[in-house]
C-alpha cells in the first residue's frame, strides 16, 4: 500500500529515490485489535492513518449517547484533521471496530517531508482538499437527506459496512434509535428496496 501512496505522490510532484525512502520512513505499520481507542476525546490527534485492513468508527458523545461521523475501512484515510492540523484537543473518539491494520504517519513526520521535500506543501493541499471535499459531501448527505434516504445510500453505495458493522452502529450513523431502524428496513423490505 505504501506503494500507491509514493505513487499518488509522484502524479503531484516527482520524489527523487532518497525522497521517496523518507516518505516510506514516514509512514508505520500499526495493528489494532477490535475494541481498541487509537483517539479518545481530549486527546491531542498526532496522526493520520491509511487503513490497509479493518473497519474503524469516529463517533462523539451527546446526551442521547454516541453519534457516529463516518467509518473507515480499506484504502480510506482517518484522523481527526481539526485536531491534527490545530495540535488540539480533539472532541471526537477513533475506534477500531475489527482488527485493524494501518499505515499511519505522526505530526512531526509529515512536517519533517514537508521541511526535506521542495513541494511537499503541493501534496498535503491535495490531501487536504480532498479530505475537505469528503467531509462536505458527508455533511451535505446528512443535511439534505432524509433518514430512509441516507440508509438507502449505504445501501447502495456502502453495502460492505452494513454486511461488517452491527445494526446499533448503522442506527447511530444515520441518526436513529435500533428499533427505529429495524421499522425502516422491514418497510423498505416490503417495498422490495431492501
Amino acid at each position: 500500500m505504501i506503494d500507491k501512496i509514493i505513487s499518488a505522490i509522484n502524479q503531484l510532484i516527482s520524489l527523487t529515490d532518497e525522497q521517496t525512502k523518507l516518505v516510506q520512513a514516514a509512514f508505520v505499520k500499526k495493528t489494532y485489535c477490535k475494541k481498541t481507542f487509537l483517539l479518545k476525546e481530549g486527546e491531542r490527534c498526532d496522526f493520520e492513518c491509511l487503513v490497509l485492513k479493518g473497519m474503524l468508527r469516529s463517533f462523539y458523545h451527546q446526551k442521547e449517547g454516541e453519534k457516529i461521523l463516518y467509518f473507515s475501512k480499506e484504502g480510506d484515510w482517518i484522523s481527526d484533521y481539526k485536531s491534527f492540523l490545530n495540535q488540539k484537543p480533539s472532541k471526537i473518539n477513533i475506534q477500531a471496530i475489527e482488527d485493524t491494520e494501518v499505515l499511519s504517519i505522526s505530526f512531526t513526520s509529515l512536517n519533517q517531508l514537508d521541511a526535506q521535500i521542495p513541494n511537499w506543501d503541493k501534496v498535503a493541499r491535495h490531501f487536504f482538499e480532498n479530505r475537505f471535499q469528503e467531509s462536505e459531501s458527508a455533511l451535505e448527505v446528512r443535511l439534505n437527506h432524509t433518514i430512509e434516504e441516507r440508509y438507502i445510500k449505504l445501501l447502495k453505495e456502502e453495502r460492505t459496512i452494513l454486511e461488517r458493522v452491527p445494526l446499533y452502529m448503522i442506527a447511530q450513523y444515520i441518526g436513529i434509535k435500533p428499533e427505529s431502524l429495524s421499522r425502516l428496513r422491514r418497510r423498505l423490505t416490503a417495498k422490495g428496496i431492501y
